[in-house]
């Protein structure tokens, strides 16, 4: 598996589009869950594994490069022995905060919360029982 490269998206008529382009990056599995980790400060890149559990190694190191890529998260390789490198985000990342707030604020508002995170959807709806059983968002 390679690294995913965002490419410029635009709509039929060439013209280029911030939301769709936004949400290339941000769409792709374990991107959210890295920004909101790192919102809390830098981590090392086995820290971040621990704290954001099921993560595959190459899957993490894919979507870091993808976000240091984009200038979302800044790669920092630390001269000690054996060498540490550390992920933090930029001034560019840390403005995804407001966007995640704005997410979360309207999940409260709108969306029910007679069912726990990790309960499955109903069948036939996307994410459920007929979709991947190993796509499971994580309770924050």
């Amino acid at each position: 598996m390679t690294a995913v490269k965002p490419e410029v998206q635009c709509d039929e008529r060439g013209i280029h589009c911030p939301v769709a382009a936004t949400m290339n990056i941000l769409n792709q599995k374990w991107t959210l869950h890295i920004i909101r980790e790192l919102l809390n400060g830098k981590r090392r890149f086995n820290e971040l594994s621990h704290c954001l559990g099921g993560v595959n190694s190459r899957t993490l190191r894919d979507r870091l490069k993808v976000l240091e890529h984009e200038e979302i998260v800044s790669r920092q390789v630390l001269s000690t022995i054996p060498p540490w490198v550390e992920y933090e985000l930029t001034e560019k990342g840390r403005a995804l905060n407001g966007v995640i707030e704005s997410i979360a604020e309207w999940g409260r508002q709108w969306m029910p919360a007679s069912r726990p995170c990790w309960e499955d959807p109903p069948e036939g709806l996307p994410g459920g029982a007929t979709d991947n059983p190993q796509s499971v968002m994580r309770n924050p």
